[in-house]
């Protein structure tokens, strides 16, 4: 099966490539590095390091606690960390710089994976959340490198796709050393999958050890001073597509209650924020771009949140914080960040990525679950008309989301038995 799998990915790589291109219509960055997608690229020489995988932004900033732990604990061993979107890799070298060496994903096929293997070397690799890459996992696995998923999540929705490949990733499975799964049922799917269930764990979501840098904060107070300090703010955040004419629905009714409020507008993908402007210009919306450090008045109702890497700045800015690719079918984002900002949070009902966290969270009255546009303006509204309501909300379901914290040193305490 494995081969068949292989053999279609070579017949479809061409098509991988002109992805590529058609992106970088509106994303120049991904014409660029082609080569490294395909195992070729100039690097130091590294043995026996650590390789950790992401895929993009959020995956990453979710792993780069863990990352700085390694980096700290193992200091003589080279770390290797791949991404498979230019946003991910900016990340990489805007937080860790030159600590790490940072290179794309190979595609799943064995000539890149070999190739790549053979230049870094590594004697573990570490896979986050839910990355499953049978002939990585496979050629891995056959030169002894240590292969570990951390932070493992596996909606139902995921397991049902995987299994459809049947002994393909059942042997893709039993390669693993070891998976650290989030709760009993990403585990409990892990196995129903294939993976030996002596090897699994289960330690909790460590996104809820995700530290708030101390300059975030002074930075969303400056950002709110120069927003207005006189005017309710809420943020509707990793917006994806269809989801913004969504949002400003909700914005209309929200005016009717609210006329001073002030909506920050932060789309997922920094390449539809130009669609995003047209939108809010068809809408007859006054806004201001932080992308071109446009000043927003007392006039203005939309600041169209449009840069990489700021999106805690604009969490800390804002009174209330609704968290998108929610209200569409695309699984939801990650919501403790604004969580543990001590922001009260709404989001939609298509979470799957996150099944397990947000029935945590809702079972505990931490995250208020909205299903329309006019759902959305019912819990924003009161928030916005009282402040400090909004932050007495803030401030409980801070204290719920630090109750679960602990996660990050159990799965570190775990990989560094395998290091």
């Amino acid at each position: 099966m494995r081969y068949l799998y292989s053999l279609l990915f070579y017949i479809l790589s061409p098509l991988a490539v002109l992805r590529l291109l058609w992106r970088s219509r509106k994303a120049p960055l991904y014409r660029q590095r082609i080569a490294e997608r395909f195992g070729y690229f100039k690097g130091p020489e590294m043995i026996g390091g650590i390789w950790v995988h992401t895929v993009s932004v959020g995956e990453f900033l979710a792993a780069l606690p863990f990352i700085e732990r390694l980096l700290l604990e193992y200091p003589d061993k080279p770390i290797v960390v791949t991404t498979t979107t230019p946003t991910g890799s900016e990340q990489v070298r805007n937080k860790l710089g030159g600590r790490v060496f940072h290179v794309y994903a190979p595609y799943d096929m064995p000539c890149c994976v070999k190739r790549f293997l053979k230049k870094i070397k590594p004697k573990t690799a570490i896979f986050m959340e839910t990355e499953i890459w049978p002939n990585t996992v496979y050629y891995s696995h056959k030169q002894d490198i240590n292969t570990v998923i951390v932070n493992g999540r596996m909606s139902e929705r995921s397991a049902k796709g995987y299994l459809r490949f049947g002994s393909l990733i059942r042997n893709t499975m039993v390669c693993f050393d070891r998976v650290i799964a989030q709760f009993e049922n990403d585990g409990r799917r892990y196995v129903m999958m294939g993976l030996p269930e002596s090897r699994l764990t289960v330690a909790g979501n460590m996104k809820f050890d995700a530290k708030i840098p101390p300059g975030v904060r002074v930075k969303g107070t400056e950002l709110r001073e120069a927003l207005g300090t006189d005017r309710p703010v809420w943020i509707a955040a990793s917006t994806r597509e269809g989801e913004e004419a969504l949002v400003l629905e909700a914005f209309a009714q929200i005016q009717k209650h609210v006329p001073n409020a002030l909506l920050l507008l932060a789309p997922r993908h920094p390449d539809r924020c130009d669609e995003v402007a047209a939108l809010l210009t068809a809408q007859s919306y006054p806004f201001a771009r932080r992308s071109q450090n446009e000043a927003c008045t007392h006039d203005c109702q939309v600041y169209l949140a449009d840069t990489l890497g700021e999106l805690s700045v604009f969490y800390a800015a804002a009174d209330v914080v609704f968290v998108g690719g929610s209200l569409v079918p695309t699984g939801g984002h990650n919501f403790l960040e604004p969580l543990l900002l001590a922001k009260p949070v709404m989001t939609g009902p298509h979470l799957y990525n996150f099944a397990a966290v947000s029935e945590l969270m809702c079972a505990e009255d931490a995250l208020t679950i909205i299903s329309s546009p006019g759902a959305l303006a019912e819990a924003v509204i009161p928030l916005l008309q009282d402040q400090v309501k909004a932050i007495m909300e803030g401030e409980r379901v801070l204290a719920i989301t630090l109750k679960h914290q602990g996660s990050l040193e159990r799965q570190f305490s775990i990989v560094s038995h395998l290091l």
